[in-house]
């Protein structure tokens, strides 16, 4: 279970980078930031849905269902990629994979403080929003017991992160990724400073609303 786990997690990082090389080849600047907007909005979509889904299999069939889809769903997406989608990158910009240069490109980033400060900065609140995906099922279901109502509740927090994203999309293009980027973490350490005080005066378990007005 553990190996296919940690088999799942490699296929499902893969096409996430695959997917912002893609962009990344095709634009850049503010309309790089745009398209990254919408891709963000897709990629929310799926835990909209997901924990439906998955509820939907698992009453009518086991857990093992629910890994047959995910080969199916690969499959497929494995197919139309192959039929569909072109190479996005010119062969005269296209660099052989070799552990020796891997070295020398992250050393290159860790070497330019704009590029090192915005990836430590995505990776700890991809890292927090990541710790939420995997702990929301828990949270909601065990200590907030709300049972079959958690697909509900985790679909309405997915969609106005996605909703977000739409606006982001648009705001891109008049502010700028870096006024952007600054406002947004300012906004999440006062949001957060305040609310972690505050469901530390109720020992960890803030009511619902106030957990979902957060």
């Amino acid at each position: 279970m553990m190996i296919g786990r940690f088999l799942q997690g490699l296929g499902a990082a893969g096409p996430r980078i695959v997917s912002i090389a893609l962009v990344r080849d095709r634009y850049e600047g503010r309309i790089m930031a745009r398209v990254m907007s919408f891709v963000m909005t897709i990629f929310i979509l799926v835990p909209v849905i997901a924990p439906s889904i998955g509820q939907l299999i698992i009453a009518y069939s086991d857990w093992r269902s629910i890994f047959i889809l995910f080969l199916v769903l690969t499959i497929i997406a494995l197919v139309w990629f192959s039929i569909r989608q072109p190479e996005t990158l010119p062969p005269e910009r296209r660099i052989g994979f070799s552990m020796r240069r891997l070295i020398r490109d992250i050393k290159a980033i860790c070497s330019i403080p704009v590029a090192f400060g915005y990836t430590i900065t995505m990776g700890l609140i991809f890292g927090a929003f990541i710790g939420y995906l995997s702990s929301s099922q828990q949270n909601f279901q065990v200590q907030y017991a709300l049972g079959n109502q958690f697909a509900l509740y985790f679909g309405v927090l997915a969609a106005s992160i996605g909703l977000a994203s739409l606006v982001n999309a648009q705001l891109v293009m008049r502010f700028g990724m870096r006024r952007l980027s600054r406002i947004a973490v300012i906004a999440i350490a006062v949001l957060s400073a305040p609310f972690l005080l505050l469901a530390q005066q109720y020992q960890g378990h803030p009511p619902l609303p106030m957990l979902m007005a957060y």
